[in-house]
């Protein structure tokens, strides 16, 4: 019975070892006069994909202005939609995808809201153009000061790891509630 086994085992051994090789189909071509042509392999590259934060967040930052009676509140965020980058670099594809935010003022005098605005960077197009804005996120908006029974905020607009960037007062008048935007230009430059 072994003796068997062993000779069944050596015959199967050399028919693999005669049997001709064929070349997977994406390596052969034939063009019309039927000559082999080799086709290069497509390389696989490796996709490294990252989104910046990795998951949705809300932060709120609050200011107590207690002589005027003001709570000011920046509630900030994170949107759905994105400002992706990609570029490939040694045979890896990497994709990062910045959020976009929103950010909700919301002001109260004395308890009572007088202001509860969203802003979005869609809301400045008219100062920065819509082809920066399809680039570029709504970094950052900050409650800076109270000069004159006006609420001065600070916002940026960033093309994300640049130093592409648009800076901006966001002024609330206490007394007319209207809002003024003027672009801060960075003096130090």
């Amino acid at each position: 019975m072994i003796k068997y086994l062993v000779q069944i085992s050596v015959c199967l051994f050399f028919a693999a070892c005669n049997q001709k090789q064929e070349q997977p189909a994406w390596q052969i071509a034939y063009n019309k006069d039927s000559i082999k042509q080799e086709i290069p392999f497509p390389k696989q590259s490796q996709i490294n994909e990252r989104f910046i934060p990795k998951e949705k967040e809300i932060s709120q930052t609050d200011t107590i202005v207690t002589e005027l009676a003001l709570q000011i509140s920046v509630i900030r965020t994170a949107l759905d939609s994105f400002v992706v980058q990609e570029y490939e670099s040694n045979g890896t594809r990497y994709i990062y995808k910045y959020r976009n935010y929103e950010n909700n003022l919301v002001i109260k005098k004395g308890g009572e809201v007088i202001l509860d605005s969203t802003f979005t960077k869609n809301d400045f197009s008219k100062f920065t153009g819509q082809e920066f804005l399809r680039t570029a996120i709504f970094h950052g908006y900050w409650f800076k000061k109270i000069d004159n029974n006006t609420v001065v905020l600070f916002g940026t607009i960033d093309k994300p790891d640049t130093d592409w960037s648009f800076a901006f007062y966001h002024n609330y008048n206490l007394t007319t509630q209207e809002f003024e935007v003027l672009e801060h230009i960075d003096q130090d430059i």
